[in-house]
């Protein structure tokens, strides 16, 4: 699975697009992978959040992301300087 994700900030301050591409050889449990780490870490208490909120704002990248490997799968990420160089961005002309 591949998703541009929302604009962030680089190491050194700079406005940079993000695009992660989540690696599993198994795609139907690579879906639900996600769902399971999220049960998990609020049985456990690790998430104490009452309500209802999104899976990225319930749960931190850093958090994610080690849950994610803990599980076996990989999350690859290319950050791209500009907008422009965004490798979804599709030309107006396209929609003409």
């Amino acid at each position: 699975m591949r998703s541009p994700c929302a604009s962030c900030v680089s190491p050194d301050g700079q406005q940079v697009f993000c695009v992660s591409t989540l690696v599993h050889p198994n795609t139907a449990c690579a879906a639900g992978i996600g769902t399971g780490m999220i049960a998990e870490l609020l049985l456990s208490g690790v998430i104490r959040k009452p309500g209802v909120w999104s899976p990225e704002q319930a749960v931190s990248t850093s958090l994610f992301e080690a849950a994610m490997q803990s599980r076996g799968v990989e999350i690859q990420q290319q950050l791209f300087p500009t907008p422009s160089r965004h490798p979804f961005e599709v030309p107006s002309a396209v929609f003409h």
